[in-house]
C-alpha cells in the first residue's frame, strides 16, 4: 500500500472537507477581510474584533465532523468537566492515524 493511500472512509473525509473549503471556506474571506478591515491598533486583538464569519465556519465544521480530527484516540471523560452531549461534541466521528491525519489535512 502506498503511503498516500488513503482508508475509504479517511478518503471520503478528505472529499467532503475540500468541497467546505472550495464553497463555504475560501468564500468567505471577503466577509473575514471586510470585518477584519475595521479595526486597527490595540482594536484589531478585541473579542470585537474576530469576525462572525469564524464562529459560523467553526459551527459548520462541528456539524460537518471537521471537528477534533488531530485526536488519535477517544477523550476520556474523566478528563472533561461537563456532561455527556459535551464529552459527544468534543470527540471526533471518526479516528484517523497520523498519516491519514496529515493526507487529509494536506
Amino acid at each position: 500500500m502506498s503511503l498516500l493511500a488513503l482508508s475509504p472512509k479517511a478518503s471520503a473525509l478528505k472529499e467532503k472537507l475540500e468541497k467546505f473549503v472550495d464553497e463555504r471556506c475560501i468564500p468567505a474571506e471577503i466577509d473575514y477581510e471586510r470585518h477584519v478591515e475595521q479595526f486597527s491598533g490595540a482594536d484589531r486583538w478585541s473579542p470585537e474584533a474576530v469576525p462572525p464569519v469564524i464562529e459560523r465556519l467553526k459551527s459548520e465544521a462541528r456539524e460537518l465532523g471537521f471537528w477534533n480530527l488531530f485526536l488519535p484516540h477517544p477523550v476520556p471523560g474523566h478528563l472533561l468537566a461537563g456532561d455527556d452531549d459535551e464529552i459527544g461534541s468534543m470527540s471526533p466521528p471518526m479516528y484517523l492515524s497520523n498519516r491519514e491525519y496529515g493526507q487529509v489535512h494536506r
